[in-house]
């Protein structure tokens, strides 16, 4: 099972380190595999999505007005399940994500919006 020391901090005060934290739960009969990060990224928040609205050039883009906290962005979503209200992660401006995964690179239509 993976599980993330922010959530368990959402419940907990900890004040430990990823592994000893493993070490500790497994000490009171909880057994885990390996201790480590779950990605090495910066400027990740979470942010609602307060409105959608459908791009009239496209049959799948829609404009997201995303509020993270400090400010409010329109962004460009893809997803077809993306809606108001829904909680989502958004790479903020010089976010770095490691890449762990090949992606193939495709030719992007660009639309007036």
């Amino acid at each position: 099972m993976k599980l993330s020391t922010n959530f368990v901090k959402d419940y907990v005060e900890i004040e430990v380190e990823a592994k000893q934290l493993a070490e500790d739960m497994t000490a009171v009969g909880n057994e885990y595999d390996s201790a480590q990060k779950l990605i090495n990224a910066t400027n990740l928040v979470i942010g609602e999505v307060k409105e959608c609205k459908m791009v009239e050039s496209s049959d799948h883009l829609h404009v997201c007005k995303v509020d993270i906290g400090d400010e409010i962005l329109n962004i460009v979503c893809g997803a077809p399940n993306v809606r108001t209200g829904l909680k989502v992660i958004v790479a903020k401006a010089r976010c770095r994500i490691t890449r762990r995964y090949n992606h193939q690179k495709r030719k992007n239509k660009r639309r007036r919006i």
